[in-house]
């Protein structure tokens, strides 16, 4: 399943509940870049799909989303 979260002036969902396999998208509806991260790193290395997440062969936890694009992450 997806879930979207859209980012404007506020967040929305401000609370998600996710299942392993679920897909988490990141929407910036802003006129300018956001910054995303995710608290606990420790978990990324059991991401199972990304978008934007991946740099140097690794997963981020900080990730700039540029206008009208989105990140992504699948926790598994």
């Amino acid at each position: 399943m997806m879930h979207d979260v859209q980012i404007r002036d506020r967040i929305s969902p401000q609370t998600l509940y996710v299942n392993v396999g679920d897909e988490v998208r990141w929407q910036n509806l802003r006129e300018g870049p956001v910054n995303v991260g995710v608290l606990e790193h420790k978990k990324l290395d059991q991401v199972s799909c990304q978008k934007e997440f991946m740099s140097f062969g690794a997963i981020q936890d900080l990730v700039t989303i540029k206008p009208e694009q989105y990140a992504s992450l699948c926790f598994g």
